[in-house]
C-alpha cells in the first residue's frame, strides 16, 4: 500500500485492501470513472498485492526512464509512464481495466471544501464520502483561519 503524505485515512486502509485490490492485485483511484478504459490513475493513493504484474512493469518503467535521464518532463511524469505501458503492453491494459473501477472525486472533495466555514455535519458527510482524503501541503496559509474546515483540520478538531 502506498499512501501519500498528504494523504487522512478517515478509515481502516486494511479493512478495504481485499476489496480494493480485487481479482486484479492492484487498485488507484480512477481520475476519470466516466471512462473506465482511460489510463488516468490518481498515484497518491495505490495497492497491490505482492509481485503484481503492474507494479513490476511500471517499477522497471521508472527504472529505465531514471537510467536514462535525470529529470522528469513534468511533476506528473509518472502517469505517462503508465499510459505508455497501457497502450504498449496488453496485458498490463487488460489487468488495469479488470482493477475496481473506484472515481477519485469523493477522496478529493474534503481538500475543495478546505476554506468553507466549518460545519461539523457537512465535515460528516465529506468524510463519509471515502475512507481516504487526498489534501495538500500547498494550501494559502492566510485562508486556513480557525473557522474555516482547513483550519479545523489543523488544530486537531476536524472529527470530533
Amino acid at each position: 500500500i502506498w499512501a501519500d503524505a498528504t494523504c487522512l485515512a478517515t478509515a481502516p486502509i486494511s479493512e478495504r485492501y481485499d476489496e480494493l485490490v480485487g481479482e486484479a492485485g492492484f487498485f488507484a483511484f480512477r481520475f476519470r470513472k466516466d471512462d473506465p478504459f482511460a489510463p488516468h490513475p490518481s498515484s497518491w493513493f495505490l495497492a497491490a498485492r505482492p509481485g503484481n504484474y503492474m507494479v513490476e512493469r511500471l517499477l522497471a518503467m521508472v527504472y529505465d526512464y531514471w537510467g536514462h535521464f535525470s529529470e522528469p518532463t513534468h511533476y506528473f511524469f509518472l502517469h505517462d509512464l503508465f499510459a505508455g505501458l497501457y497502450l504498449t503492453d496488453g496485458r498490463f491494459r487488460q489487468e488495469w481495466q479488470a482493477t475496481v473501477n473506484l472515481d477519485r472525486d469523493p477522496a478529493v472533495r474534503l481538500q475543495q471544501a478546505w476554506f468553507e466555514p466549518y460545519d461539523r455535519q457537512r465535515v460528516h458527510d465529506l468524510v463519509a464520502e471515502s475512507f481516504i482524503h487526498k489534501l495538500s501541503y500547498k494550501a494559502d496559509q492566510r485562508r486556513c483561519t480557525p473557522d474555516t474546515i482547513a483550519g479545523h483540520l489543523l488544530a486537531g478538531t476536524l472529527i470530533t
